[in-house]
């Protein structure tokens, strides 16, 4: 499990998306594991575009060189909030309240966690990790969990609380992550993630337009458990009977669904 974690029921490697993670043992950790599946990406900065990617910045834009209604918004987030990096104990003692607004204007089929559960999520962390957080008063308003290797890093997990967002603390934060870890570090990249395919957010296309963020193409393997694997092999020919209903169990269907269409795509690709 070295180069392997268990996130939402599913394996997805550790290290970065631009190494080859090791595979061939991929289904005996399934097993072990109790996982649903196994995915990970190849060809990772693919030449031209394929249905997967990473949303990755490896430039970053000063703040001249920013659009000026970009500006703007900045200056008056950091006249209105605090932005700084912390250690894990302050996000396990004042982060759970902006968790768990922000998963409430989610509309995912993922369980919110309880404040314990939130809080065993961080104490189980292995590898480094940095924490930011953006306080209004002595309220945190926003954070990000950011997995650093190297001169890697991701954003692994950010939360914004809804109640600010007007404030621009958005802009604030990525605008100063992409600072510290682009400019002053002089990191390779930073990365925000792969496409979502499991609910709607315009997080990506806001990256890419405003702070310099772009699509590394790549490709999408998966391997599945015994049990999901026999479940596609039936089901997936009838899949549009499921796309109009929205119950939670539906929402996990349609997003198995639209892995195993990614994957298959990726496959023609090859």
């Amino acid at each position: 499990m070295h180069e392997w974690r268990k996130y939402n029921g599913s394996l997805i490697p550790i290290v970065p998306p631009h190494k080859n993670v090791d595979s061939s043992k991929v289904d005996q950790l399934i097993n072990e594991t109790n996982s649903y599946l196994a995915m990970w990406t190849t060809d990772f900065d693919y030449g031209s575009p394929t249905k997967f990617w990473h949303i990755i910045c490896d430039k970053f834009i000063p703040f001249d060189n920013l659009s000026s209604n970009t500006r703007s918004k900045i200056r008056r987030s950091e006249k209105k909030f605090t932005i700084r990096m912390v250690n894990k104990n302050f996000i396990m003692q004042n982060g759970f309240e902006c968790y768990d607004a922000a998963f409430k204007n989610y509309k995912s089929y993922y369980n919110r966690k309880s404040k314990r559960n939130f809080v065993d999520h961080l104490l189980n962390l292995e590898g480094e990790w940095h924490f930011w957080v953006i306080l209004f008063q002595k309220k945190i308003i926003a954070f990000s969990q950011n997995r650093v290797i190297d001169k890697y890093c991701e954003y692994s997990t950010i939360k914004f609380h809804p109640q600010y967002l007007r404030y621009y603390s958005s802009y604030l934060l990525f605008h100063t992550m992409n600072r510290y870890y682009l400019q002053d570090c002089k990191f390779k990249y930073v990365n925000n993630g792969m496409r979502n395919l499991t609910h709607k957010t315009n997080i990506q296309s806001f990256l890419t337009q405003k702070f310099g963020f772009r699509k590394s193409y790549c490709k999408l393997s998966i391997r599945y458990n015994r049990k999901i694997r026999f479940f596609l092999s039936f089901i997936y020919p009838f899949r549009f009977v499921f796309y109009p209903f929205n119950t939670r169990f539906a929402l996990r269907i349609k997003a198995l669904f639209a892995l195993e269409n990614v994957r298959r795509s990726c496959l023609r690709n090859e």
